[in-house]
């Protein structure tokens, strides 16, 4: 696990700053803890909760018609601009979201360069398979994955992951502490999803989450890595809109 290429001064004065605000180390690691708690809440039961107390469509994201389309991707744009904002007014570095670092990511060697490269190309074939199929099922599905895929990694391996670093966490557990929270993430959402359907039953609801936890951490190995791998949100936010959007869509 790289360290982090961010200098140790920059580092230590945004350090100073979480301490100057929250008093201790302590209380900073729960406030942004406390923070992703709230932010993936808001992801994981905005539509459910649209679905069971306001009568939402029982619908997947293709099939949602347009007005409840619009309050659906709410959820993930409100928690994208959140994570942003709170990222930003944390005063942890911000390396991994800057666009400078695309650039930099042929230097990681021909390898990486060609995985990248494949996944950036499947994605862009999947969704013109949808866009040929159906092109107004296909828009609200690759806008809705862009925009979820955005928010969760900008929260977890983006504000979580590098204020974290920030307050000095061991590169290890700070590592498994994100894919931790990938699985809880997961496990909300196949959970969720579960719930609501008009036949759930405990036993389909309890796989569902298990299901999604293990989902969820095996994708968080793969995200958290690619983000210290290459000191940027961009390849996990590729491999999250191909793995969990575009693929179950398209196979679906």
């Amino acid at each position: 696990m790289k360290t982090s290429p961010v200098p140790a001064a920059e580092l230590e004065r945004a350090h100073d700053g979480l301490i100057l605000r929250y008093d201790s180390d302590r209380n900073a690691i729960l406030r942004t803890l406390y923070g992703w708690l709230n932010l993936t809440m808001l992801l994981s039961f905005v539509w459910p909760a649209l679905v069971v107390f306001f009568e939402a469509p029982l619908a997947s994201v293709a099939n949602t018609p347009r007005d409840w389309f619009i309050l659906r991707i709410s959820a993930p744009i409100v928690v994208l601009v959140v994570s942003a904002r709170l990222w930003r007014a944390s005063g942890v570095p911000g390396h991994v979201a800057k666009l400078a670092r695309i650039t930099e990511l042929r230097a990681l060697g021909p390898v990486w360069i060609q995985v990248l490269s494949f996944i950036v190309l499947l994605s862009l074939a999947l969704s013109a398979v949808l866009i040929v199929d159906d092109l107004p099922s296909a828009l609200k599905v690759v806008c809705f994955g862009l925009a979820e895929a955005a928010a969760i990694q900008v929260m977890v391996p983006g504000y979580v992951k590098t204020s974290l670093e920030t307050l000095g966490g061991a590169p290890s557990r700070v590592f498994w502490i994100c894919v931790i929270l990938f699985g809880i993430t997961f496990a909300l959402r196949g959970g969720l999803a579960a719930a609501i359907q008009t036949d759930s039953v405990a036993s389909v609801v309890a796989g569902a989450s298990l299901g999604g936890l293990g989902a969820g951490l095996l994708l968080g190995i793969a995200f958290v890595y690619l983000r210290d791998r290459t000191a940027s949100l961009l390849p996990g936010f590729m491999l999250q809109m191909l793995v969990v959007t575009l693929i179950p869509t398209v196979v679906g």
